[in-house]
């Protein structure tokens, strides 16, 4: 036991309420203040809502006043307003992922993900998936929701880099296994997925194809990564808060009938009250990528290509480089040189640069702890006004961490005054 959940533990203990109540206010307080005017967020998977956004969320009539069910099919009464934020929701999210069907109540992307396969697999099925070395996302491996739907979970074959599918091999291996969902997209994505040739060998199997596109919704959104509707996936899976900037959440999208209307049926089961308040937040959210979507994400790959180049010039190993380094938000390092990804992460957290480690493919499936990965993201940093020449900076003051851990307070300060130039929330109706 830690000395914070020592303190924790003895403050209920005691039954002290107003001691407790002090804690949760000091707390938050002092999380806000750190993370929100003194820290680099660099986290991939990480954004900034705007003002008017976040107010929504403290809604006193949706918070505390939720509806359950869906639009068209609810038992409660009292929603005309509600109903129409949701339907504005739903044709707001339409626009955006030029699609036909919305499934907007998921209360995560991992939820998503388990409404998808619920409503495209039954127990017995075969599925093939991205590997979890090629870093596939757990909730739809074995450990998953497979295991508690009753799902064979098969591999698709990459080669070496790690960061192309072999088709040649998938194929092969596909014809053989005959499997019933195709499942692409990773929580690493730099480099968009050959769709097209995987939707040709899916209608040979007679097989659905999945994108599960958590981190870059926002990009797809703004027309700045592949459009997977477009290009092949049957149905489209991913988070609302990371490049799509808006509250926690999960959605689902296609063009097909069929399985539209078979996703809202799981919804209907598993879901009774999704959050009302977190709907009108994405509403705010959406309407302002549609507003201003296309010009922030062109940013974000913009910063992200310039981050990758510099930290590369700087010495640093920066994955993919032979491809382009990135065509998303994220930049991928191999740390092994800096003491590895736990240790490097850890260092620049102390100069409050936020990131975060991971098991690069060459380090699975027989060292997992060594965690050599580090993964960078931009969005939150680009929605807050930075560009280039700050990008630039930060791949600066990172090797400066990394080289001389001994200078965290100089280096600290630096950040600080870095972040302190960047606070206002842009591309939003803030202003």
């Amino acid at each position: 036991m830690n000395s914070m959940e020592e303190q924790c533990n003895a403050l209920v203990d005691g039954q002290d309420f107003r001691e407790i109540e002090k804690y949760i206010l000091s707390a938050v307080k002092q999380h806000n203040e750190w993370r929100g005017q003194a820290c680099i967020n660099l986290h991939a998977g990480k954004n900034v809502m705007s003002r008017k956004s976040r107010e929504l969320l403290a809604s006193p009539g949706l918070v505390d006043n939720a509806v359950s069910g869906a639009i068209g099919r609810r038992n409660a009464m009292g929603t005309r307003f509600i109903d129409g934020i949701e339907y504005l929701t739903v044709s707001l999210l339409r626009k955006l992922f030029r699609a036909q069907y919305i499934e907007y109540r998921p209360t995560s992307g991992n939820l998503a993900n388990g409404i998808a396969l619920c409503a495209l697999t039954k127990p017995g099925d075969t599925i093939m998936v991205v590997p979890q070395k090629i870093y596939g996302h757990y909730s739809w491996h074995d450990k998953g929701y497979p295991r508690h739907i009753g799902l064979r979970v098969e591999e698709i074959p990459f080669l070496e880099d790690g960061l192309t599918v072999d088709m040649k091999a998938f194929e092969k291996r596909a014809m053989k296994l005959r499997p019933t969902l195709i499942i692409v997209g990773t929580f690493i994505t730099l480099f968009p997925t050959p769709l097209a040739e995987i939707r040709q060998l899916a209608d040979s199997l007679g097989a659905k194809v999945m994108y599960d596109g958590p981190h870059v919704m926002g990009l797809i959104a703004g027309h700045q990564f592949q459009d997977p509707l477009t290009e092949g996936a049957h149905i489209l899976t991913g988070s609302t808060q990371k490049t799509l900037p808006g509250p926690i959440g999960g959605i689902l999208a296609c063009n097909d009938r069929d399985i539209a209307e078979k996703v809202f049926s799981v919804t209907d089961g598993l879901l009774s009250n999704y959050g009302n308040n977190r709907v009108a937040a994405m509403a705010m959210t959406s309407a302002e990528m549609l507003c201003y979507g296309r010009q922030y994400t062109a940013t974000i790959v913009e910063n992200a290509q310039v981050l990758a180049e510099s930290l590369d010039s700087q010495g640093f190993h920066v994955i993919g480089k032979a491809h382009g380094y990135t065509a998303s938000h994220q930049v991928i390092i191999d740390a092994t040189s800096w003491g590895g990804g736990r240790e490097a992460a850890a260092l620049l957290e102390k100069v409050n640069i936020i990131c975060t480690h991971f098991a690069l493919s060459s380090d699975l499936p027989d060292s997992p702890e060594n965690r050599n990965g580090v993964r960078l993201g931009v969005s939150a940093v680009t929605r807050l006004g930075m560009g280039k020449d700050e990008m630039i900076q930060i791949s600066h003051l990172m090797r400066e961490t990394l080289q001389n851990p001994e200078n965290t307070i100089e280096i600290q300060q630096k950040i600080k005054d870095l972040a302190a130039r960047f606070y206002s929330v842009q591309y939003s109706f803030d202003f």
